[in-house]
């Protein structure tokens, strides 16, 4: 491996492009905003090539990081209307971390949006399992 792609130097790259996308929001830049996150999110899907030997706990770590990813692009998505987008978006985020409420919410919630009860009532359950954003599954279910 060279320099570049060590697992620091790559993490590093990640946190300066969570940096840069930030403050294309800010800007209101969408387009750069997004094509900030899918460059982070590449380069944090490398990172967690990287680590696959390390510890439980850092693995983790860095697949919680890789689902906070993928749900920021997901929430871009549904701003410019991209739902199926944001679907796969939300999708890959449980598969980074099973139990990222935030995704779980955010996809049962859209899929109230789009009249699919049955895919929304199973992400309610879901995180009324997971006993994560009780609250917001138990009104969306009701």
């Amino acid at each position: 491996l060279g320099d570049a792609e060590t697992a620091e130097n790559l993490q590093t790259k990640v946190k300066l492009l969570q940096l840069e996308a930030r403050v294309h929001r800010q800007a209101g830049a969408s387009d750069e905003y997004a094509r900030a996150l899918l460059e982070a999110r590449g380069v944090q899907a490398k990172v967690l090539g990287r680590l696959r030997g390390e510890g439980p706990e850092m693995l983790q770590q860095h697949k919680s990081l890789a689902a906070r990813l993928c749900s920021e692009l997901a929430r871009h998505s549904e701003q410019h209307k991209n739902y199926a987008e944001a679907l796969r978006y939300y999708g890959e985020a449980l598969k980074h971390d099973e139990k990222h409420a935030e995704a779980m919410a955010s996809l049962a919630r859209l899929h109230m949006d789009r009249e699919e009860l049955e895919d929304a009532r199973k992400q309610c359950q879901a995180l009324l399992k997971n006993d994560l954003e009780t609250e917001k599954a138990t009104m969306m279910l009701a």
